[in-house]
């Protein structure tokens, strides 16, 4: 078979997958399934689940009906997971007042809420989400561990400025020291 041949029969191949895909496609495709793709469109093949079935509708067409089921379960749990989000994030947004004064160096008493660990541009770091007493919302970006997830704290940290960040009051806080942790009452 020469070069040409082989190529030729190449081609043959990839017009027969395409037009299955488009039969396919067809065949498969309602007015809830539109909706469906346009959801799934939104996410790479990279980034999950939804992703991923993205992906295979691109290429085959269509999707299995367990893949389909799945999809749906799966988009309306990340449904549910924003709108809790959403509702939480309008009580804090509600309640959160900003702390101190920028360049000021302050003690206090932190809650924090959730730790993510990232590498950026000057290597490891990682995020404090933290809570004061009266629920405002404290945030410490930095390479020292102030505590983990749960964690009670005392402090003494300079106010490094005042943002707002999804319409929540956030005070950004840096170089913290004299890092305590808080034993509660009740673990005792």
């Amino acid at each position: 078979m020469s070069r040409d041949s082989a190529a030729y029969q190449a081609a043959i191949q990839h017009r027969i997958a395409v037009n299955a895909r488009k039969g396919r496609k067809a065949r498969w495709m309602t007015e809830d399934r539109e909706k469906l793709v346009e959801l799934m469109a939104r996410f790479t093949p990279k980034d999950h689940f939804i992703g991923k079935m993205w992906g295979a509708y691109c290429q085959w067409g269509s999707l299995t009906e367990g893949q389909e089921a799945a999809t749906w379960r799966a988009l309306d749990k990340m449904t549910d997971r924003d709108e809790a989000y959403a509702k939480a994030n309008k009580e804090l947004a509600d309640v959160s007042r900003w702390v101190g004064e920028p360049k000021a160096r302050i003690p206090m008493v932190l809650k924090i809420i959730s730790t993510n660990d990232f590498h950026g541009a000057y290597g490891f770091s990682r995020l404090h989400n933290c809570r004061d007493a009266t629920g405002n919302s404290v945030v410490y970006i930095g390479t020292v561990e102030i505590g983990h997830k749960g964690d009670t704290v005392q402090l003494i940290a300079t106010i490094k400025s005042h943002d707002v960040y999804r319409d929540v009051r956030q005070t950004k806080i840096t170089r913290p020291s004299k890092v305590v942790l808080i034993q509660d009452a009740a673990a005792e």
